[in-house]
């Protein structure tokens, strides 16, 4: 059976859309995993290892790959996100510490 990720790389046919689908589903259900656990772990943080992180660039190359119709992929964008605004959160939160510590 086809994957959501598969099935629209087929029809979009290239050889970079067929190629990173296979990469998508694997992170689509290491993601599903990964929140599962996390919903079992109250105040559990992410680390840079885990599957959000992946989702930026994995948003970026499949873009590249699908243009247009990776808007399809709901989830992966979604996920790119809201890494996206963690990270820039977690950059501002060590911006004001780092210009906190110059001030003393």
């Amino acid at each position: 059976m086809l994957s959501h990720y598969q099935s629209i790389a087929h029809q979009q046919g290239s050889v970079d859309a067929l190629g990173l689908a296979g990469e998508l589903h694997g992170w689509h259900d290491r993601m599903v995993a990964h929140q599962r656990a996390l919903a079992m772990t109250w105040g559990r943080r992410c680390d840079d290892e885990c599957p959000h992180a992946e989702a930026i660039e994995l948003w970026r190359l499949a873009v590249a790959a699908f243009g247009e119709a990776a808007d399809r992929f709901v989830f992966l964008k979604a996920t790119a996100a809201a890494a996206q605004r963690r990270k820039a959160a977690d950059r501002a939160r060590g911006s004001v510490r780092t210009a906190g510590a110059r001030g003393r």
